[in-house]
């Protein structure tokens, strides 16, 4: 395991995953997000959550309306939602682990996609799942 500042355990009831337990304590911006939800009481109840970013093609699309009603007839409720801007280096950073796999092509794709416009962030709620699977 790398060096980290991350107590031993402190990530268990965010993941289930072995690969996510043993490489995101060398993370900083884990480091930071485990700060950020400390004054939590109960982190667990996170994992109901998850996000999903519609790009700025469905959004200039008008299918963002569709996207979402589609998503609740699944038990994916919408809690809450805001634009985001991308650039190239925060493309980069969320999608890191991806973009280590993706070919140049995909990658020369994915900037002027991404950051043609104003993309729509929003977290879910996902109430249909069993309790003991993370959103």
């Amino acid at each position: 395991m790398p060096y980290t500042a991350i107590g031993a355990g402190a990530l268990d009831p965010l993941t289930r995953d072995p690969w996510k337990a043993k490489a995101y304590p060398g993370d900083p911006y884990v480091r930071e997000a485990l700060g950020s939800l400390a004054p939590m009481r109960d982190p667990v109840a996170l994992n109901g959550h998850t996000f999903i970013v519609l790009k700025p093609d469905a959004v200039a699309g008008r299918r963002c309306e569709l996207i979402l009603h589609i998503l609740r007839s699944e038990g994916w409720h919408p809690v809450a939602a805001t634009t985001v801007r991308f650039d190239p280096l925060l493309v980069r950073e969320l999608w890191r682990d991806q973009f280590n796999a993706a070919s140049t092509q995909r990658i020369a794709m994915v900037d002027p996609l991404l950051c043609s416009g104003r993309s729509l962030l929003v977290l879910l709620d996902d109430r249909n799942r069993p309790k003991w699977l993370p959103a």
